[in-house]
């Protein structure tokens, strides 16, 4: 899943040290097609391995590779508070978040996953309202929302029905994926308010170890290992899961967190916009993954309101400038 892509976003924190404007460029590159790249690379790897037990190795060689390098570079290791609260937001995040998308993937289609967990800023809107001491959202971002929220439907019931042949549908797929963004969104929203370590990519490690714990944890659950050989793995299999450690874990993690030192949140927060984009057309190119007419409209009416909560509302001021 994108990404943890909002989690670090609640810090609001720019850096006041400059950066070129190539390598903020080269930063949004990265988080735009990596981690719309993502949702492919999972369908590809869950070919031949069972979806949680994928999911636990990803995160598990990601989070060690970063905690270990990190605390080579001195970086202090978290408390036992910053523990226990970042166990909580990675078990929901990634645990319960990642695990359900890639549990989905067996039977939705990347493009299909990637436009419903675009959804996130509709959830997180909901749940920065419902937590204590919360406010009602603005009429913009309310509206956007609403917009979102019927796009999701009509994208969800557009594919169950063609999935399934019976008018109004919703394939059990689908709502695993609902269930991934609402678990990852509150994961988020938590995550802001919690105790975690001063050192944003300490805190990102932590919450992919826990979380590939969570995720091995579901794998023996479901009896996964029981079914399961290592020589039954493809290559391209095993090629996706390295993909997917390395470069759609560990390096877009790290450029995600550069990027919210050098620029706005706001500005990092578009991925959400350009991440499903990404995602139809690689699954499109490579999977042959295409989205029905009434898919196609859900779609849009989803990035619609995405946009009217993510892009900023020109003033006459801004309009003057």
């Amino acid at each position: 899943m994108a990404s943890s892509q909002s989690d670090a976003a609640g810090t609001g924190q720019v850096s006041r040290t400059p950066a070129s404007p190539a390598l903020i460029v080269a930063g949004f590159a990265v988080i735009y097609l990596v981690w719309g790249s993502t949702y492919l690379g999972i369908r590809i790897a869950i070919e031949s391995w069972p979806p949680f037990l994928m999911a636990g190795i990803r995160f598990l060689v990601a989070g060690s590779l970063l905690f270990v390098g990190l605390r080579v570079s001195g970086v202090a290791k978290p408390n036992r508070r910053e523990w226990l609260d970042g166990a909580l937001v990675g078990t929901v995040m990634l645990g319960i978040g990642n695990g359900s998308v890639t549990w989905a993937e067996k039977t939705v289609a990347s493009n299909v996953a990637a436009l419903i967990i675009s959804s996130a800023p509709f959830f997180i809107a909901l749940f920065e309202w419902l937590r204590p001491g919360g406010r009602l959202p603005a009429a913009r971002t309310c509206v956007g929302a609403l917009t979102g929220i019927a796009g999701m439907v009509w994208l969800m019931t557009a594919q169950g029905s063609a999935e399934s042949g019976h008018s109004g549908a919703i394939s059990i797929g689908s709502l695993a994926c609902l269930l991934s963004v609402a678990a990852w969104s509150a994961g988020m929203i938590y995550g802001r308010y919690a105790t975690r370590p001063r050192h944003v990519l300490m805190a990102a490690a932590q919450q992919m170890l826990v979380g590939s714990l969570a995720l091995l944890a579901m794998s023996l659950i479901t009896g996964e290992p029981n079914r399961f050989t290592f020589a039954a793995v493809t290559g391209r299999s095993w090629f996706a899961l390295v993909y997917l450690s390395l470069i759609g874990s560990l390096l877009t993690f790290s450029v995600y967190n550069w990027l919210l030192q050098h620029t706005t949140p706001a500005r990092v927060s578009t991925s959400a916009l350009v991440n499903p984009v990404v995602a139809i057309v690689l699954g499109w190119v490579f999977a042959g993954e295409t989205l029905s007419p009434g898919s196609m409209f859900g779609a849009l009416v989803i990035l619609a309101g995405v946009a009217l909560i993510l892009v900023p509302a020109r003033t006459d001021k801004d309009a003057a400038r």
